[in-house]
Protein backbone atom coordinates (compact mmCIF):
# COMPACT_ATOMS: atom_id res chain seq x y z
CA UNK A 1 0.00 0.00 0.00
CA UNK A 2 2.76 2.46 1.05
CA UNK A 3 4.25 1.44 -2.67
CA UNK A 4 1.50 2.39 -4.24
CA UNK A 5 0.59 5.49 -2.74
CA UNK A 6 4.57 6.93 -2.97
CA UNK A 7 4.28 5.70 -6.60
CA UNK A 8 0.72 7.27 -7.37
CA UNK A 9 1.90 10.71 -5.12
CA UNK A 10 5.07 11.10 -7.01
CA UNK A 11 2.82 10.94 -10.96
CA UNK A 12 -0.05 13.48 -9.48
CA UNK A 13 2.85 15.72 -8.62
CA UNK A 14 4.32 15.44 -12.41
CA UNK A 15 0.54 16.04 -13.49
CA UNK A 16 0.34 19.26 -11.64
CA UNK A 17 3.71 20.60 -12.60
CA UNK A 18 3.18 19.66 -16.19
CA UNK A 19 -0.65 21.72 -16.17
CA UNK A 20 1.00 24.51 -14.16
CA UNK A 21 4.34 24.72 -17.06
CA UNK A 22 2.92 23.65 -19.80
CA UNK A 23 -0.86 23.29 -20.20
CA UNK A 24 -2.40 26.28 -17.96
CA UNK A 25 -2.23 28.90 -20.65
CA UNK A 26 -3.28 26.85 -23.73
CA UNK A 27 -6.98 27.62 -25.17
CA UNK A 28 -7.13 23.54 -25.94
CA UNK A 29 -9.62 23.29 -23.16
CA UNK A 30 -11.07 19.95 -24.11
CA UNK A 31 -7.64 18.38 -24.75
CA UNK A 32 -6.40 19.55 -21.22
CA UNK A 33 -9.17 18.00 -20.01
CA UNK A 34 -8.72 14.78 -21.30
CA UNK A 35 -5.04 15.29 -20.79
CA UNK A 36 -5.84 15.89 -16.82
CA UNK A 37 -8.00 12.45 -16.72
CA UNK A 38 -5.36 10.32 -18.31
CA UNK A 39 -2.88 12.03 -16.24
CA UNK A 40 -4.68 10.86 -13.60
CA UNK A 41 -5.72 7.54 -14.94
CA UNK A 42 -1.97 6.66 -15.67
CA UNK A 43 -1.03 7.79 -12.11
CA UNK A 44 -3.66 5.80 -10.00
CA UNK A 45 -3.69 2.57 -12.35
CA UNK A 46 -0.29 1.61 -13.53
CA UNK A 47 1.19 1.22 -9.65
CA UNK A 48 -1.76 -0.63 -8.86
CA UNK A 49 -1.35 -3.18 -12.11
CA UNK A 50 2.00 -3.40 -10.91
CA UNK A 51 1.72 -4.07 -7.52
CA UNK A 52 -1.00 -6.92 -8.07
CA UNK A 53 1.91 -8.79 -10.39
CA UNK A 54 3.80 -8.23 -7.24
CA UNK A 55 1.91 -10.13 -4.94
CA UNK A 56 3.68 -13.44 -5.21
CA UNK A 57 6.36 -11.72 -3.19
CA UNK A 58 4.81 -10.31 -0.72
CA UNK A 59 5.00 -12.65 2.28
CA UNK A 60 1.77 -13.24 4.25
CA UNK A 61 2.23 -13.61 8.00
CA UNK A 62 -0.87 -14.44 10.72
CA UNK A 63 0.55 -12.90 13.91
CA UNK A 64 -0.70 -13.62 17.37
CA UNK A 65 -0.16 -11.50 20.45
CA UNK A 66 2.33 -12.06 23.39
CA UNK A 67 0.41 -11.05 25.92
CA UNK A 68 2.63 -9.29 29.02
CA UNK A 69 1.23 -8.30 32.55
CA UNK A 70 2.37 -5.35 34.50
CA UNK A 71 5.83 -5.95 35.37
CA UNK A 72 6.60 -6.98 39.10
CA UNK A 73 9.67 -5.62 40.77
CA UNK A 74 11.30 -7.09 43.80
CA UNK A 75 13.60 -5.18 45.84
CA UNK A 76 13.73 -1.60 47.82
CA UNK A 77 9.77 -1.72 48.93
CA UNK A 78 7.99 -4.36 46.72
CA UNK A 79 5.64 -2.50 44.02
CA UNK A 80 3.97 -3.09 40.75
CA UNK A 81 5.11 -1.15 38.07
CA UNK A 82 2.52 -0.57 34.91
CA UNK A 83 3.87 -1.36 31.62
CA UNK A 84 4.68 1.89 29.78
CA UNK A 85 2.27 2.65 27.08
CA UNK A 86 4.62 3.03 23.96
CA UNK A 87 3.66 4.56 20.90
CA UNK A 88 3.14 3.20 17.59
CA UNK A 89 3.83 5.84 15.28
CA UNK A 90 2.46 4.00 12.31
CA UNK A 91 -0.55 2.69 14.25
CA UNK A 92 -1.03 6.57 15.04
CA UNK A 93 -0.55 7.66 10.83
CA UNK A 94 -2.82 4.55 9.52
CA UNK A 95 -5.48 5.32 11.85
CA UNK A 96 -5.28 9.11 11.32
CA UNK A 97 -5.15 8.20 7.66
CA UNK A 98 -8.44 6.27 8.23
CA UNK A 99 -10.20 8.60 9.91
CA UNK A 100 -10.19 11.55 7.94
CA UNK A 101 -10.51 9.31 5.07
CA UNK A 102 -13.70 8.09 6.54
CA UNK A 103 -14.78 11.58 7.50
CA UNK A 104 -14.28 13.38 4.19
CA UNK A 105 -16.14 9.98 2.50
CA UNK A 106 -19.30 10.38 4.70
CA UNK A 107 -19.32 13.77 3.87
CA UNK A 108 -19.14 13.97 0.33
CA UNK A 109 -21.91 10.67 0.73
CA UNK A 110 -24.13 13.29 2.53
CA UNK A 111 -23.54 16.51 0.31
CA UNK A 112 -24.93 14.20 -2.62
CA UNK A 113 -27.84 13.26 -0.28
CA UNK A 114 -28.62 16.42 0.66
CA UNK A 115 -29.03 17.48 -3.00
CA UNK A 116 -30.86 14.60 -3.87
CA UNK A 117 -33.46 15.04 -1.10
CA UNK A 118 -33.26 19.01 -2.31
CA UNK A 119 -34.40 17.57 -6.01
CA UNK A 120 -37.10 15.39 -4.56
CA UNK A 121 -38.87 18.19 -2.55
CA UNK A 122 -38.74 20.93 -5.07
CA UNK A 123 -40.48 21.64 -7.91
CA UNK A 124 -39.09 21.14 -11.78
CA UNK A 125 -39.70 21.14 -15.11
CA UNK A 126 -38.16 20.53 -18.26
CA UNK A 127 -36.71 23.39 -20.38
CA UNK A 128 -35.55 22.89 -23.70
CA UNK A 129 -33.91 19.28 -22.75
CA UNK A 130 -32.85 20.38 -19.76
CA UNK A 131 -34.18 19.21 -15.96
CA UNK A 132 -34.54 22.84 -13.82
CA UNK A 133 -35.21 22.46 -10.38
CA UNK A 134 -35.79 25.63 -8.84
CA UNK A 135 -33.80 26.80 -5.59
CA UNK A 136 -36.57 29.95 -4.47
CA UNK A 137 -32.86 31.45 -3.50
CA UNK A 138 -31.48 28.45 -1.53
CA UNK A 139 -28.82 27.93 -4.12
CA UNK A 140 -27.16 29.83 -6.40
CA UNK A 141 -27.62 28.43 -10.36
CA UNK A 142 -25.21 25.16 -10.57
CA UNK A 143 -25.46 21.96 -12.87
CA UNK A 144 -25.59 18.60 -11.10
CA UNK A 145 -25.26 15.24 -13.03
CA UNK A 146 -28.47 15.84 -15.53
CA UNK A 147 -30.23 18.83 -13.60
CA UNK A 148 -29.53 22.38 -13.30
CA UNK A 149 -30.18 24.23 -10.01
CA UNK A 150 -32.03 27.31 -10.83
CA UNK A 151 -32.28 30.33 -8.51
CA UNK A 152 -35.39 31.83 -9.70
CA UNK A 153 -35.09 34.30 -7.21
CA UNK A 154 -32.73 36.54 -9.28
CA UNK A 155 -34.07 38.99 -12.02
CA UNK A 156 -32.32 38.16 -15.22
CA UNK A 157 -33.56 39.23 -18.79
CA UNK A 158 -34.38 36.63 -21.63
CA UNK A 159 -30.87 37.03 -23.00
CA UNK A 160 -29.17 36.67 -19.53
CA UNK A 161 -30.86 33.86 -18.71
CA UNK A 162 -30.61 31.76 -22.32
CA UNK A 163 -26.41 32.37 -21.60
CA UNK A 164 -26.75 31.40 -18.30
CA UNK A 165 -28.65 28.26 -19.22
CA UNK A 166 -26.17 27.33 -21.57
CA UNK A 167 -23.30 27.56 -19.58
CA UNK A 168 -24.70 24.57 -17.71
CA UNK A 169 -26.67 23.46 -20.27
CA UNK A 170 -22.62 22.77 -21.47
CA UNK A 171 -21.60 21.14 -18.31
CA UNK A 172 -24.48 18.72 -18.28
CA UNK A 173 -23.98 17.08 -21.49
CA UNK A 174 -20.04 17.21 -21.20
CA UNK A 175 -20.78 15.10 -18.46
CA UNK A 176 -18.07 17.14 -16.46
CA UNK A 177 -20.13 16.08 -12.69
CA UNK A 178 -18.63 12.80 -13.31
CA UNK A 179 -15.11 13.80 -13.78
CA UNK A 180 -16.08 15.78 -10.24
CA UNK A 181 -17.18 12.94 -9.11
CA UNK A 182 -13.96 11.08 -9.43
CA UNK A 183 -12.06 13.84 -8.18
CA UNK A 184 -13.84 13.77 -5.36
CA UNK A 185 -12.95 10.18 -4.75
CA UNK A 186 -9.46 10.72 -5.52
CA UNK A 187 -8.95 13.47 -3.23
CA UNK A 188 -10.40 11.28 -0.72
CA UNK A 189 -7.81 9.03 -0.93
CA UNK A 190 -4.86 11.12 -1.43
CA UNK A 191 -6.24 14.23 0.37
CA UNK A 192 -3.00 14.35 2.23
CA UNK A 193 -1.29 15.91 -1.30
CA UNK A 194 -0.82 18.95 -1.97
CA UNK A 195 -0.80 18.80 -5.82
CA UNK A 196 -4.28 16.58 -6.00
CA UNK A 197 -6.10 19.87 -4.94
CA UNK A 198 -4.09 21.77 -7.62
CA UNK A 199 -5.06 19.35 -10.22
CA UNK A 200 -8.71 19.78 -8.83
CA UNK A 201 -8.49 23.16 -9.50
CA UNK A 202 -7.29 22.39 -12.96
CA UNK A 203 -10.00 19.94 -14.11
CA UNK A 204 -12.57 22.58 -13.05
CA UNK A 205 -11.15 25.84 -14.62
CA UNK A 206 -11.22 23.43 -17.84
CA UNK A 207 -14.69 22.67 -17.14
CA UNK A 208 -15.44 26.44 -17.18
CA UNK A 209 -13.22 27.52 -19.73
CA UNK A 210 -15.39 24.89 -21.96
CA UNK A 211 -18.75 26.20 -20.99
CA UNK A 212 -17.80 30.42 -20.83
CA UNK A 213 -16.35 28.79 -24.95
CA UNK A 214 -20.43 27.75 -26.10
CA UNK A 215 -22.04 30.48 -24.24
CA UNK A 216 -20.40 32.78 -25.39
CA UNK A 217 -21.12 31.29 -29.07
CA UNK A 218 -24.52 32.04 -28.65
CA UNK A 219 -24.00 36.06 -29.18
CA UNK A 220 -21.57 38.64 -31.54
CA UNK A 221 -20.59 41.08 -28.83
CA UNK A 222 -19.51 41.07 -25.46
CA UNK A 223 -22.93 40.75 -23.09
CA UNK A 224 -21.64 37.20 -22.14
CA UNK A 225 -18.62 38.92 -20.48
CA UNK A 226 -20.59 41.58 -19.22
CA UNK A 227 -22.94 38.85 -17.53
CA UNK A 228 -19.68 37.57 -15.53
CA UNK A 229 -19.03 41.19 -15.07
CA UNK A 230 -22.04 41.84 -13.08
CA UNK A 231 -20.85 38.99 -10.61
CA UNK A 232 -24.93 38.44 -9.94
CA UNK A 233 -24.25 34.98 -8.24
CA UNK A 234 -23.32 34.03 -5.08
CA UNK A 235 -20.17 31.39 -4.81
CA UNK A 236 -21.29 27.64 -4.29
CA UNK A 237 -20.06 26.16 -1.47
CA UNK A 238 -21.40 22.52 -2.54
CA UNK A 239 -17.98 20.61 -4.25
CA UNK A 240 -19.96 18.41 -6.10
CA UNK A 241 -21.50 20.75 -8.44
CA UNK A 242 -20.63 23.19 -10.86
CA UNK A 243 -21.59 26.86 -10.49
CA UNK A 244 -21.80 29.64 -12.75
CA UNK A 245 -18.82 31.55 -11.11
CA UNK A 246 -16.58 29.10 -10.17
CA UNK A 247 -13.45 30.32 -10.86
CA UNK A 248 -12.01 33.92 -10.96
CA UNK A 249 -14.16 36.37 -13.64
CA UNK A 250 -11.22 38.11 -14.39
CA UNK A 251 -9.36 34.74 -15.53
CA UNK A 252 -12.03 33.42 -17.84
CA UNK A 253 -13.25 36.94 -19.17
CA UNK A 254 -9.16 36.87 -20.35
CA UNK A 255 -9.22 33.12 -21.67
CA UNK A 256 -12.65 34.20 -23.92
CA UNK A 257 -10.35 37.44 -25.35
CA UNK A 258 -7.19 35.16 -26.09
CA UNK A 259 -6.10 34.11 -29.44
CA UNK A 260 -6.19 30.39 -29.58
CA UNK A 261 -3.00 28.82 -29.31
CA UNK A 262 -0.81 27.37 -31.52
CA UNK A 263 -1.28 23.41 -33.18
CA UNK A 264 1.64 22.77 -32.24
CA UNK A 265 1.61 23.17 -28.98
CA UNK A 266 -0.79 20.48 -28.54
CA UNK A 267 1.94 17.85 -28.57
CA UNK A 268 2.41 19.56 -24.76
CA UNK A 269 -0.06 16.91 -23.83
CA UNK A 270 1.20 13.79 -25.54
CA UNK A 271 4.82 14.79 -24.49
CA UNK A 272 3.52 15.10 -20.80
CA UNK A 273 1.26 11.78 -20.32
CA UNK A 274 4.89 10.05 -21.89
CA UNK A 275 7.00 11.46 -19.41
CA UNK A 276 4.19 10.67 -16.29
CA UNK A 277 3.93 7.24 -17.74
CA UNK A 278 7.96 6.98 -18.57
CA UNK A 279 8.52 8.10 -14.81
CA UNK A 280 6.06 5.71 -13.44
CA UNK A 281 7.82 2.91 -15.35
CA UNK A 282 11.32 3.86 -14.11
CA UNK A 283 10.33 4.05 -10.28
CA UNK A 284 8.88 0.99 -10.75
CA UNK A 285 11.67 -0.95 -12.42
CA UNK A 286 13.95 0.43 -9.83
CA UNK A 287 11.83 -0.89 -6.95
CA UNK A 288 11.48 -4.21 -8.90
CA UNK A 289 14.97 -4.21 -9.22
CA UNK A 290 15.64 -3.77 -5.41
CA UNK A 291 13.08 -6.88 -4.86
CA UNK A 292 14.60 -9.25 -7.38
CA UNK A 293 17.93 -8.44 -5.37
CA UNK A 294 16.86 -8.95 -2.20
CA UNK A 295 14.49 -12.34 -3.17
CA UNK A 296 17.94 -13.39 -4.93
CA UNK A 297 19.36 -13.11 -1.15
CA UNK A 298 16.34 -14.73 0.20
CA UNK A 299 16.93 -17.57 -1.88
CA UNK A 300 20.38 -17.89 0.08
CA UNK A 301 19.15 -19.50 3.42
CA UNK A 302 22.03 -21.24 5.42
CA UNK A 303 20.31 -21.75 8.67
CA UNK A 304 17.78 -24.70 9.88
CA UNK A 305 15.37 -22.46 12.22
CA UNK A 306 14.50 -19.07 10.11
CA UNK A 307 14.12 -16.01 12.25
CA UNK A 308 11.41 -13.28 10.82
CA UNK A 309 11.28 -9.49 12.22
CA UNK A 310 8.27 -7.52 11.30
CA UNK A 311 9.43 -3.33 11.87
CA UNK A 312 7.40 -0.81 10.15
CA UNK A 313 6.30 -2.44 6.99
CA UNK A 314 8.47 -5.18 6.16
CA UNK A 315 9.82 -8.42 7.23
CA UNK A 316 13.48 -8.56 7.51
CA UNK A 317 14.75 -12.41 7.59
CA UNK A 318 17.76 -13.60 9.01
CA UNK A 319 18.58 -16.06 6.20
CA UNK A 320 22.73 -16.16 7.37
CA UNK A 321 22.28 -16.76 10.94
CA UNK A 322 23.85 -13.36 11.62
CA UNK A 323 20.95 -12.04 14.46
CA UNK A 324 20.03 -15.52 16.22
CA UNK A 325 20.93 -19.35 15.40
CA UNK A 326 19.18 -21.99 17.45
CA UNK A 327 17.42 -25.07 16.64
CA UNK A 328 13.57 -25.01 16.60
CA UNK A 329 11.99 -27.63 19.33
CA UNK A 330 8.55 -29.14 19.39
CA UNK A 331 6.61 -26.19 20.64
CA UNK A 332 9.82 -24.16 21.74
CA UNK A 333 11.84 -21.50 20.78
CA UNK A 334 14.82 -20.07 22.40
CA UNK A 335 15.83 -16.20 22.25
CA UNK A 336 19.51 -15.90 22.97
CA UNK A 337 20.73 -12.55 22.32
CA UNK A 338 21.62 -10.26 25.06
CA UNK A 339 20.38 -7.12 23.07
CA UNK A 340 16.58 -8.14 22.80
CA UNK A 341 14.06 -8.08 25.66
CA UNK A 342 11.58 -10.55 25.97
CA UNK A 343 9.16 -7.13 26.83
CA UNK A 344 10.31 -5.55 23.66
CA UNK A 345 8.50 -8.57 21.50
CA UNK A 346 4.61 -7.64 21.10
CA UNK A 347 4.54 -10.98 18.89
CA UNK A 348 5.90 -14.07 18.05
CA UNK A 349 4.74 -16.71 15.44
CA UNK A 350 6.15 -20.23 15.36
CA UNK A 351 5.49 -21.83 12.11
CA UNK A 352 6.76 -25.62 11.98
CA UNK A 353 4.60 -26.64 8.69
CA UNK A 354 6.11 -26.40 5.35
CA UNK A 355 2.94 -25.43 3.49
CA UNK A 356 2.46 -22.65 6.22
CA UNK A 357 5.97 -20.56 5.19
CA UNK A 358 6.51 -18.15 2.50
CA UNK A 359 7.08 -20.11 -0.83
CA UNK A 360 10.84 -19.27 -1.37
CA UNK A 361 11.79 -21.25 2.09
CA UNK A 362 9.92 -24.29 0.98
CA UNK A 363 12.53 -27.27 2.00
CA UNK A 364 15.30 -25.02 2.77
CA UNK A 365 14.41 -24.86 6.41
CA UNK A 366 12.68 -27.26 9.26
CA UNK A 367 10.85 -24.28 10.83
CA UNK A 368 10.46 -20.21 10.79
CA UNK A 369 9.95 -17.91 14.13
CA UNK A 370 8.42 -14.07 13.11
CA UNK A 371 9.11 -11.08 15.36
CA UNK A 372 7.15 -8.26 15.88
CA UNK A 373 8.68 -5.43 18.33
CA UNK A 374 6.90 -3.17 20.32
CA UNK A 375 8.02 0.70 19.96
CA UNK A 376 10.06 0.77 22.90
CA UNK A 377 12.71 -1.23 21.70
CA UNK A 378 15.33 1.30 21.37
CA UNK A 379 18.83 -1.16 20.64
CA UNK A 380 21.76 -1.32 18.05
CA UNK A 381 19.96 -4.71 17.20
CA UNK A 382 17.25 -2.53 14.38
CA UNK A 383 20.04 -1.34 12.68
CA UNK A 384 21.67 -4.60 12.28
CA UNK A 385 18.55 -6.37 11.67
CA UNK A 386 17.71 -3.43 8.96
CA UNK A 387 20.54 -4.80 7.01
CA UNK A 388 19.14 -8.15 6.36
CA UNK A 389 17.33 -9.38 2.97
CA UNK A 390 13.30 -8.03 3.28
CA UNK A 391 9.86 -8.97 1.87
CA UNK A 392 6.80 -6.78 2.42
CA UNK A 393 4.59 -7.25 5.35
CA UNK A 394 0.98 -8.20 4.88
CA UNK A 395 -1.05 -9.39 7.98
CA UNK A 396 -3.61 -11.69 8.23
CA UNK A 397 -3.97 -11.72 11.96
CA UNK A 398 -8.01 -11.54 11.83
CA UNK A 399 -8.07 -14.93 9.41
CA UNK A 400 -5.63 -16.55 11.82
CA UNK A 401 -8.05 -15.49 14.85
CA UNK A 402 -10.75 -16.90 12.98
CA UNK A 403 -9.14 -19.92 11.97
CA UNK A 404 -8.31 -20.68 16.11
CA UNK A 405 -11.95 -20.39 16.81
CA UNK A 406 -13.64 -22.36 14.05
CA UNK A 407 -11.56 -25.05 15.83
CA UNK A 408 -12.13 -24.34 19.42
CA UNK A 409 -15.07 -26.59 19.74
CA UNK A 410 -12.72 -29.49 17.75
CA UNK A 411 -10.12 -28.75 20.30
CA UNK A 412 -11.23 -28.23 23.52
CA UNK A 413 -7.66 -27.74 24.93
CA UNK A 414 -6.85 -24.49 22.68
CA UNK A 415 -5.05 -22.19 24.51
CA UNK A 416 -5.47 -18.00 23.41
CA UNK A 417 -3.12 -15.01 23.84
CA UNK A 418 -5.58 -12.52 23.21
CA UNK A 419 -9.62 -13.19 24.31
CA UNK A 420 -12.16 -11.06 25.15
CA UNK A 421 -12.57 -11.70 28.64
CA UNK A 422 -8.94 -11.74 29.97
CA UNK A 423 -8.43 -14.29 32.88
CA UNK A 424 -8.20 -12.17 36.21
CA UNK A 425 -7.37 -12.51 39.82
CA UNK A 426 -10.38 -13.17 42.32
CA UNK A 427 -9.65 -9.84 44.45
CA UNK A 428 -8.35 -7.93 41.54
CA UNK A 429 -4.97 -7.55 40.49
CA UNK A 430 -3.41 -5.50 42.69
CA UNK A 431 -4.27 -7.85 45.28
CA UNK A 432 -3.03 -10.55 43.12
CA UNK A 433 0.67 -8.71 43.03
CA UNK A 434 0.62 -7.96 46.83
CA UNK A 435 0.37 -11.66 47.54
CA UNK A 436 2.89 -12.33 44.88
CA UNK A 437 5.44 -10.22 46.18
CA UNK A 438 4.87 -11.63 49.27
CA UNK A 439 5.90 -14.95 48.05
CA UNK A 440 8.98 -14.20 46.65
CA UNK A 441 11.39 -14.13 48.51
CA UNK A 442 15.41 -13.23 47.60
CA UNK A 443 18.03 -16.31 47.98
CA UNK A 444 19.75 -16.40 50.65
CA UNK A 445 22.86 -17.13 48.67
CA UNK A 446 22.38 -14.27 46.60
CA UNK A 447 22.28 -11.42 49.42
CA UNK A 448 25.41 -10.44 48.89
CA UNK A 449 26.02 -10.18 45.33
CA UNK A 450 24.79 -7.78 43.00
CA UNK A 451 22.63 -9.92 40.28
CA UNK A 452 19.85 -8.16 39.54
CA UNK A 453 17.48 -8.46 36.43
CA UNK A 454 14.58 -9.74 34.82
CA UNK A 455 12.89 -12.88 34.54
CA UNK A 456 10.04 -13.51 32.28
CA UNK A 457 7.44 -16.18 33.68
CA UNK A 458 5.36 -18.06 31.05
CA UNK A 459 2.03 -19.81 32.74
CA UNK A 460 -1.37 -20.83 31.15
CA UNK A 461 -4.57 -20.14 33.17
CA UNK A 462 -6.44 -23.50 32.78
CA UNK A 463 -10.05 -23.63 32.68
CA UNK A 464 -10.34 -24.14 36.16
CA UNK A 465 -9.01 -21.02 37.03
CA UNK A 466 -5.38 -22.45 38.56
CA UNK A 467 -1.50 -21.61 36.73
CA UNK A 468 -0.49 -24.55 34.78
CA UNK A 469 2.74 -25.49 32.51
CA UNK A 470 4.83 -22.46 34.70
CA UNK A 471 7.97 -21.63 32.85
CA UNK A 472 10.83 -19.30 32.81
CA UNK A 473 11.02 -18.12 29.44
CA UNK A 474 13.74 -15.85 29.89
CA UNK A 475 16.11 -16.29 33.09
CA UNK A 476 18.47 -14.05 34.81
CA UNK A 477 20.28 -16.70 37.88
CA UNK A 478 18.81 -20.28 38.39
CA UNK A 479 17.79 -19.41 42.21
CA UNK A 480 16.16 -16.45 40.74
CA UNK A 481 14.48 -18.15 38.19
CA UNK A 482 13.21 -20.94 40.40
CA UNK A 483 12.17 -18.32 43.02
CA UNK A 484 9.65 -16.21 40.52
CA UNK A 485 8.28 -19.75 38.91
CA UNK A 486 7.39 -21.34 42.06
CA UNK A 487 5.45 -17.67 43.59
CA UNK A 488 3.68 -17.77 40.68
CA UNK A 489 2.11 -21.38 40.51
CA UNK A 490 1.37 -20.84 44.23
CA UNK A 491 -0.07 -17.51 43.87
CA UNK A 492 -2.12 -17.69 40.59
CA UNK A 493 -5.04 -19.93 42.20
CA UNK A 494 -9.13 -19.59 41.93
CA UNK A 495 -8.40 -16.63 39.50
CA UNK A 496 -11.78 -16.36 36.50
CA UNK A 497 -11.14 -18.10 33.73
CA UNK A 498 -10.90 -16.24 30.29
CA UNK A 499 -13.44 -16.59 28.33
CA UNK A 500 -14.07 -16.28 24.54
CA UNK A 501 -17.49 -15.41 22.62
CA UNK A 502 -19.12 -17.47 25.81
CA UNK A 503 -16.50 -20.58 26.18
CA UNK A 504 -14.26 -20.73 29.42
CA UNK A 505 -11.00 -21.29 27.19
CA UNK A 506 -7.15 -21.21 28.52
CA UNK A 507 -5.02 -18.28 28.46
CA UNK A 508 -1.15 -17.70 28.38
CA UNK A 509 0.33 -14.95 29.70
CA UNK A 510 4.08 -13.65 30.63
CA UNK A 511 4.71 -12.41 34.11
CA UNK A 512 8.29 -10.42 34.11
CA UNK A 513 9.82 -10.38 37.35
CA UNK A 514 12.51 -7.61 38.24
CA UNK A 515 14.68 -8.19 41.03
CA UNK A 516 16.31 -5.11 41.88
CA UNK A 517 18.77 -4.69 44.76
Amino acid sequence: MIRYLFISSIGITLLSLVYILFLKKQTFFQQNRLTLLLGLIISLLFPAVNMLSYTADIVAIQSLPTVYLPELTIGEGTSVKETLTTINYWSILLWLYIGITSALLIRFIFSNIKLIRFISKSKWEKFEGNHLVFTEGKYPTFAYLKYIFWDNSKELNKKEQLLILRHEETHVKELHSIDIFAMELIKILFWFHPAIYIIDAALRTQHEYIADKKANEMTNDASYGQLMVRSLFEDLSLSVGHGFQFSTVKTRIKMLKQERSAQWKRAFSIVSLISILGSIVVLQSCVDNEVRAMNDQLKDVNVKTLYGFNIEDKTYWDTQGKIFSSNLEEGTSTITSDQLEPGNIETINVIKETSKMPVMFHGKVDGIIVMTFRDALKSPIISQIKSLPYTERDYDAEKEFASKMANVEQDKEEIFEVVENPAGAPNGMQAFYDKLGQNIKWPKELARTDVEGKVYVQFIVNKEGKAEDVKVVRGLHPSLDEVARAAVEKTVVDWHPATQRGQVVKQRLILPVHFKL
